[in-house]
């Protein structure tokens, strides 16, 4: 059994390797943007690469409230990303995030530190460009490696996004894809749904519905929230989201920046 699992695994990393390898081969014509394409704020990835020679930062952190009658946390959750442009509508990306965590189960409560949760290693390719009714289209692969979490091999996230710009001020944002966490258990379907709306030339907001489908059933959440662009390449975000009966026992807020920066001469600013 354990060698059979082993092999399931040297498969499953197999699979994740030539995924990515096919993302970084792709040759694509050049797309740059004017101002920064954050997947932040929201739950969704963009169907944009940053551009070749382009690094960027997306960071944020995540306050977390569940209560129900026998158990109820409260978790502080930080996390970046980071991006880099090797070609024109292909960039490699990698994360880290760590939580800090109040418990309390059955009337205990306990105590977790601030530690490292997982980081993950992936590559997004942007392989239509997208105009009028045609979606912008890409793929994103990423690798998951836990972090104090032993009894967890490596998993893996696969996911398609795919962006309309409806009007001018109107983008709609569409993912689905599934994600396995190494715990040995069957993969998770997910979706987001997110409807953008720029305010003016420096202020968007959204709202946003997203969830995950598995075999134990699933769950549905919202959230909305706002970005300011600071200047072209610095973004700042705040937003906020319930679960799925819409009650305060369930819910979180976030904050966050993201900035670019062109490493390469010529990159566009």
């Amino acid at each position: 059994m354990g060698c059979d699992t082993k092999k399931q695994g040297m498969k499953l990393n197999g699979s994740i390797a030539f995924v990515l390898l096919v993302l970084l081969s792709v040759s694509v014509k050049a797309q740059y943007a004017k101002n920064i394409r954050s997947d932040r704020p929201g739950q969704g990835n963009s169907s944009y690469s940053v551009g070749k020679g382009m690094l960027q930062i997306q960071s944020g952190i995540d306050f977390e409230h569940y209560d129900a009658s026998t158990i109820a946390w409260n978790n502080i959750k930080p996390a970046t990303v980071i991006r880099y442009g090797i070609g024109k509508r292909i960039d490699i990306n990698g994360s880290i995030s760590a939580v800090s965590q109040k418990n309390r189960i059955s009337g205990v409560e306990h105590k977790i530190d601030m530690m490292f949760d997982s980081w993950t290693l992936g590559a997004r390719a942007n392989f239509v460009a997208g105009g009028g009714i045609v979606p912008a289209l890409a793929i994103q692969a990423n690798v998951i490696a836990p972090i104090n979490a032993p009894d967890r091999d490596y998993g893996y996230s696969t996911l398609l996004s795919a962006t309309e710009q409806l009007s001018r001020r109107f983008v709609l944002l569409v993912n689905v894809g599934v994600t396995s966490r190494g715990d040995g258990s069957k993969p998770n379907k997910f979706y987001v749904v997110n409807l953008g709306y720029s305010i003016s030339a420096k202020l968007s907001t959204y709202i946003e519905g997203y969830g995950t489908i598995s075999a134990g059933g699933s769950e549905h959440k919202w959230d909305g929230g706002f970005a300011y662009l600071l200047r072209n390449n610095l973004q700042l975000d705040l937003y906020g989201g319930v679960g799925q009966k819409f009650t305060f026992n369930d819910n979180f807020v976030s904050f966050g920046v993201s900035w670019r920066l062109p490493l390469k001469k010529g990159s566009r600013k």
